[in-house]
């Protein structure tokens, strides 16, 4: 028997399950029509519900397997970026430092865990620079 295409617990309910994350993840007035117009059609494809769980489902494993094949810091430059008003930019922070030496860092203002919908101009301007 093939698998579900769909996850069958949020199939056909995608909007209701997602939209409450898009309006979190927002602190634009429109953040969450934004996000619905440009997410959940990706989101209600066939398997996508599935795939999107998915990536989730695999955080503890992944942080296993990452701890037994590094054992020294990254050496390259990170950035690590946080919205003005989504996940605590300390906590974010300080994971990233434990694993890289060169970090850079910043808040985007007027934003939140959407933070590229949310302040695209500034997040590419950060990102440009960076990258430059």
């Amino acid at each position: 028997m093939p698998p579900p295409t769909r996850y069958a617990g949020t199939s056909g309910k995608e909007a209701a399950y997602l939209q409450p994350m898009f309006q979190m993840g927002s602190a634009a007035k429109d953040g969450l029509e934004i996000a619905t117009e440009s997410y959940l059609p990706y989101y209600t494809a066939p398997g996508r519900m599935r795939a999107g769980f998915q990536h989730y489902g695999t955080l503890l494993e992944d942080g296993k397997e990452n701890r037994a094949r590094f054992r020294s810091k990254l050496t390259l430059p990170v950035l690590a970026l946080s919205g003005e008003f989504g996940i605590p930019h300390a906590q974010t922070l300080e994971s990233v430092q434990q694993l890289a030496d060169k970090v850079e860092a910043g808040i985007v203002p007027a934003s939140g865990h959407l933070y590229g919908q949310d302040n695209p101009s500034w997040t590419a301007a950060r990102l440009a620079q960076f990258f430059a």
